[in-house]
C-alpha cells in the first residue's frame, strides 16, 4: 500500500498580496534583463551600414558647447577592422541630448570644426563639398533625433542621413576625412570627445554612455515627419 506523504503549504502561498509581489518582483526582473540584453546586443552585434557593410563600435564620446551637452557620439568601423583605416567604410553618428538643436547652430558647428580640424589647403580643395553639406540641414533637431555621416568605400560620398533618412550626398572620398578629423583629428572639437571616439575613455564613463545613447531615441512619428520634410 503506497504511503501517504503530507505536504506543508505555508500560509504565504495563497496570500494575494505575497503572489502580486511575487509577480513585480518578477516582472521588474525581466523588464531590466531585456534593457540590459538590448545595450549589449546593440554594441556586440554587428551594424548594418548602407551598402551591406556589417560595422562594429570602436569609440563613443559626448560634445559639449558652452557648458551644454549636445550630443552623444559613435564611429562604426567594418566590423573585422581594429584601426581608423582611410577609405574604408566608416559610419559617424550623432544623438541629440539637448532638447533642442537649430539647423543653423548645428551647420555652424560643423563649420567651425571644419575650419579648427583642417588645413586651408583642404578646405578650399573641399570648398564645394563643404557649402553643400552646409545647407543640407533645413529643420531643428530635438531630443533623440539621430544624425548619420556615413561613407561607402564603393560610392566614394558621405551620406548623409536623419533619423535614417537620407537628406543628401557629398561626393569624393575626401570630405568623410575633414569630418572625421573634426573629432579624432590634431586639433579635434573637444579633447574629450576625442579620447571617447578613440576608446581611451574611462571603462564606467564609457558603460554610462552606452546605456545614455540606447536610450535616447526618436519616435516612429518623428521619422515619418523627417521623411516628408526630406522626400525619404
Amino acid at each position: 500500500m503506497a504511503r501517504r506523504v503530507r505536504v506543508q503549504v505555508p500560509d504565504s502561498f495563497f496570500d494575494i498580496g505575497a503572489v502580486a509581489q511575487m509577480k513585480n518582483s518578477l516582472l521588474f526582473m525581466l523588464v531590466l534583463s531585456a534593457l540590459s540584453c538590448r545595450v549589449q546586443a546593440q554594441y556586440s552585434s554587428p551594424q548594418p551600414l548602407v551598402g551591406g557593410t556589417s560595422m562594429s563600435l570602436y569609440g563613443i564620446g559626448e560634445y559639449e558647447n558652452l557648458g551644454e551637452l549636445l550630443y552623444i557620439a559613435v564611429l562604426y568601423v567594418p566590423q573585422l577592422e581594429r584601426t581608423i583605416r582611410s577609405g574604408s567604410s566608416k559610419r559617424m553618428a550623432m544623438r541629440i541630448v539637448t532638447d533642442s538643436l537649430s539647423a543653423r547652430r548645428f551647420n555652424q558647428l560643423w563649420i567651425d570644426a571644419i575650419m579648427l580640424s583642417s588645413s586651408r589647403e583642404e578646405r578650399v580643395a573641399q570648398t564645394a563639398q563643404i557649402q553643400k553639406f552646409a545647407k543640407m540641414l533645413k529643420d531643428e533637431l530635438i531630443r533623440g533625433d539621430q544624425v548619420s555621416f556615413e561613407y561607402l568605400e564603393t560610392g566614394t560620398q558621405t551620406v548623409v542621413l536623419v533619423n535614417q533618412v537620407q537628406i543628401g550626398a557629398v561626393p569624393g572620398d575626401a570630405f568623410f576625412d575633414i569630418l572625421l578629423d573634426a573629432w579624432v583629428g590634431a586639433t579635434p572639437l573637444s579633447g574629450q570627445l576625442k579620447a571617447g571616439i578613440l576608446g581611451r575613455a574611462e571603462e564606467d564613463k564609457n558603460a554610462l554612455l552606452k546605456r545614455q545613447y540606447a536610450e535616447l531615441e526618436y519616435t516612429e512619428a518623428r521619422h515619418r515627419r523627417i521623411a516628408r520634410r526630406y522626400g525619404g
